[in-house]
């Protein structure tokens, strides 16, 4: 009998948690869909999947208020979130905030390391560039070291970066 209860609560528990899951993603694509036409209203629903976690909608509002609100710290907060979760993009934006000292001091090894995370996660390629110029203003001792260290912050599953 208590086997049974138990089975059924588990179920019902798990039955819960994919219904949030996929009601998350949803209110993400509406949001999406909002983005164009109704930015504030997109940025609200952003923020009720972020709640949840969706590391996608912590990037997006990361993005807005690096490009449209220019809120730096805000921004630096949501994609370190979501590159926290692995999300690549938002590890190359959080690398660009150390890179410009936007939100954040600037630290060109901080900048370093999560661009080169982002190019271990396949970023996207204009994070190449932004590692060229670093590296231009590091030892070839410190970029082998910070090379390191991304490779221990991707296996760390993100606990073990700067």
């Amino acid at each position: 009998m208590n086997k049974c209860i138990l089975v059924t609560l588990l179920c019902f528990c798990t039955s819960a948690l994919a219904e949030t899951k996929r009601s998350t993603e949803q209110i993400y694509q509406e949001a999406i869909g909002l983005m164009m036409s109704d930015e504030e209203q997109a940025l609200k629903l952003f923020s009720q999947a972020a709640e949840n976690d969706h590391a996608l909608s912590q990037f997006q509002i990361g993005r807005i208020n690096d490009w449209n609100k220019s809120n730096f710290t805000l921004a630096r907060q949501y994609y370190e979130l979501s590159a926290n979760q692995g999300i690549a993009i938002a590890q190359l934006h959080l690398g660009s905030l150390y890179k410009d000292g936007k939100g954040v001091p600037q630290d060109f090894s901080k900048a370093y390391v999560w661009g080169y995370v982002s190019k271990l996660n396949n970023g996207p390629s204009v994070g190449d560039r932004m590692l060229s110029v670093l590296s231009t203003k590091l030892t070839s001792k410190d970029v082998l070291n910070l090379q390191k260290i991304a490779h221990e912050c991707v296996r760390s599953n993100y606990k073990k970066c700067l």
